[in-house]
């Protein structure tokens, strides 16, 4: 019987259930912040904190927010602890020649935050 117990709990996978800490803000806008991630002290682990702040773009009949890795300018659209995924969105880089074919313009920087380490597992 317990042999048969065991092969049914390792039949279904187990579900990571995404949940705030208690008492913290569990979104950002239409961004789900599952713990370890967090906006507010207290309601994250070291070097998984979120900025939320209200877009430029939002009107007083439209409110929107926008999460960003905190201290960056970076943008998170998705938090997964399903897949162990952040998505974020990056700037384009580019690269201009000028007609002698010598490289006059660049700008590909991303501003992470370079002071931390940003291999804490979930």
């Amino acid at each position: 019987m317990l042999l048969l117990v065991t092969l049914l709990a390792l039949a279904y996978p187990s579900t990571i259930v995404a949940s705030a800490q208690p008492g913290c803000a569990s979104s950002c806008g239409d961004l789900t912040i599952p713990y370890p991630f967090g906006i507010s002290i207290g309601c994250f682990r070291d070097c998984f904190e979120i900025a939320c702040q209200m877009s430029n773009t939002t009107t007083s009949t439209n409110r929107t927010y926008i999460a960003s890795l905190a201290g960056t300018t970076v943008q998170v659209l998705n938090l997964s602890l399903e897949v162990a995924e952040v998505q974020v969105q990056l700037p384009i880089g580019w690269q201009c020649y000028n007609k002698s074919g010598v490289e006059a313009y660049y700008s590909a920087e991303v501003d992470f935050n370079l002071s931390v380490y940003w291999y804490y597992s979930v």
